[in-house]
């Protein structure tokens, strides 16, 4: 873990550090698969950490957008130079307008109930 001009930047990051590192930052930047067709490992738990997100995608079969798409305080923005400069525009405006914003793990369990550690459970009981 690093930091540079405000970000933070971590690699690999041990279970039992992530929950301080969720609780220092004000958003989370979760950058999309390449290819589109894996879902990233953190989002999950980026989005029950009940922080803003800002997802960066590829391709508009990132199969992290539908579960995204339930979460109340997501950004996603499409890796697009055409579209930067508008891009950046709904970047500043998010981080201004979400900042100090945090929802509570009951918000997120209501929002996405089928990724609840219940739901997950009863999913590989069956």
């Amino acid at each position: 873990v690093f930091t540079k001009d405000g970000s933070t930047v971590a690699s690999w990051v041990p279970a039992d550090r992530l929950p301080a590192l969720y609780e220092e930052h004000d958003c989370l930047l979760s950058i999309g698969e390449l290819p589109g067709k894996q879902l990233s490992s953190k989002i999950f738990g980026y989005m029950a950490s009940g922080k803003p997100i800002v997802h960066i995608f590829h391709t508009d079969e990132d199969a992290n957008l539908p579960h995204l798409a339930k979460y109340p305080l997501v950004l996603a923005i499409k890796d697009d130079m055409v579209k930067l400069p508008e891009n950046t525009a709904r970047l500043c405006r998010f981080l201004m307008w979400s900042r100090g914003k945090k929802l509570d793990f009951e918000a997120v369990s209501t929002a996405m109930r089928e990724c609840t550690p219940e739901a997950v459970c009863q999913e590989l009981v069956r």
